[in-house]
């Protein structure tokens, strides 16, 4: 039996890892959990999407933390007293396990990045080839992610 596969980019990840799970996203894990092959995975993410979500979720943490740092200065500056939090050190690590679990949980497979060659991925771009764009230059990280599918 023919079974389907899902690559998630990562827009789509970012939303999941922060728990706002759709509905149709529970259904396709679960009948991802239930396919004819028990060991066959149906959920997929590039590795380059599993390390753009992983350095966006940094950039976030950073951004929350700046916010925090103001925050207390502010509230500090109201009650004329030095209010502090700990900021959690080795953020990067923290984010990578994070990540690695949620991937895991999520019942998605992570695929390694193809070995596409520099000289088709110009020839692509030179032409203007799917995924490349005609009026942006855009293109390159899709072109990598596109060489992820039929590596199920």
């Amino acid at each position: 039996m023919f079974t389907q596969a899902y690559y998630f980019d990562t827009n789509v990840l970012r939303q999941l890892s922060r728990g706002t799970a759709s509905v149709d996203f529970i259904r396709l894990r679960d009948i991802a959990r239930h396919a004819d092959e028990p060991a066959r995975k149906v959920l997929f993410a590039p590795s380059v999407v599993v390390k753009e979500l992983t350095h966006r979720w940094v950039q976030d943490v950073y951004e929350e933390i700046e916010s925090l740092d103001k925050a207390s200065r502010n509230l500090g500056h109201m009650l004329a007293r030095t209010i502090k939090y700990e900021q959690p050190k080795d953020i990067e690590n923290i984010v990578d396990k994070l990540v690695t679990e949620f991937i895991a949980s999520a019942g998605i497979a992570v695929i390694q990045t193809p070995n596409i060659p520099v000289e088709t991925l110009v020839d692509m771009a030179v032409k203007k080839e799917a995924p490349f764009e005609v009026k942006k230059e855009k293109g390159f990280r899709d072109a990598v992610i596109m060489g992820n599918w039929g590596q199920a």
